[in-house]
């Protein structure tokens, strides 16, 4: 209960980041022009490989500013050695 108001999770428990992302991208994405369609592809591989794996209930904002934090600092980019990949 939030201020007094009942808020059914049990969907959002239960749908993962990755299926939201793939319901998204076979719905809505083939409506767009094609540039829209490349550049929504390439956001959702990047949010899969980093978010995919969680509820969207569990999606908090200090896994979302962990995630940014990472694409800011470049970490994602860079292969095993330290290297950029």
């Amino acid at each position: 209960m939030v201020r007094g108001a009942y808020i059914q999770r049990a969907t959002a428990d239960r749908m993962s980041v990755d299926a939201a992302l793939k319901r998204y991208l076979e719905e809505i994405v083939p409506t767009k022009r094609p540039t829209s369609q490349i550049a929504d592809l390439k956001r959702a591989r990047i949010l899969t490989k980093h978010l995919g794996k969680y509820s969207l209930a569990a999606l908090t904002p200090k896994v979302v500013a962990k995630f940014r934090d990472t694409r800011l600092a470049g970490e994602d980019r860079k292969d095993d050695e330290g290297q950029p990949a």
